[in-house]
């Protein structure tokens, strides 16, 4: 798990690094360690619901069962 995810922070740096480059040197190098979090937050959301048995697909994403919400009688 450990591995994946140092695997997926250096893609996510990468990727940002060269999205940002036209913008400069200085905003591509700072801006890595945003993209790379980001890349994580996602891969970690997708292996978690992978690991409670929900299907990944789209709707369970944007639209995930409120466990907490409350029925009025």
């Amino acid at each position: 798990m450990i591995i994946l995810l140092v695997f997926v922070s250096v893609i996510g740096g990468a990727m940002t690094l060269a999205l940002l480059w036209p913008y400069g040197a200085f905003t591509a190098l700072f801006g890595m360690p945003l993209g790379a979090s980001a890349l994580i937050l996602a891969v970690s959301i997708l292996i978690a619901l992978q690991k409670l048995g929900q299907a990944i697909e789209p709707e369970a994403i944007e639209d995930p069962p409120n466990a907490l919400a409350y029925e009025a009688d």
